[in-house]
């Protein structure tokens, strides 16, 4: 003889069961998600290396002021930076 355990318990441990699939789907797509994003922030930075390096080419060492595009020239401080750098 077969035994069963009651409806109402039968049908909150299917409750129980579909949320735990459900919340574990939905890790899964977060992840994804996550991972994605830090593929692209990956993606943008590099993107800025580049661009600094054009930039650097063609300017040299500069700041620049991303609000206006002025730029200031830099050679002074990165020769201090490196005159220290040489010292250590």
């Amino acid at each position: 003889m077969s035994k069963k355990i009651k409806k109402e318990q039968l049908e909150s441990i299917k409750e129980l069961v579909t949320r735990e699939s459900n919340l574990s789907k939905d890790i899964v797509s977060i992840e994804l998600t996550k991972f994605k994003v830090i593929q692209d922030l990956f993606r943008a930075s590099e993107e800025i290396k580049d661009s600094k390096k054009i930039l650097q080419e063609e300017y040299g060492n500069v700041d620049i002021d991303l609000n206006t595009g002025v730029y200031t020239e830099m050679e002074e401080e990165v020769e201090a930076v490196e005159a220290v750098e040489e010292d250590k």
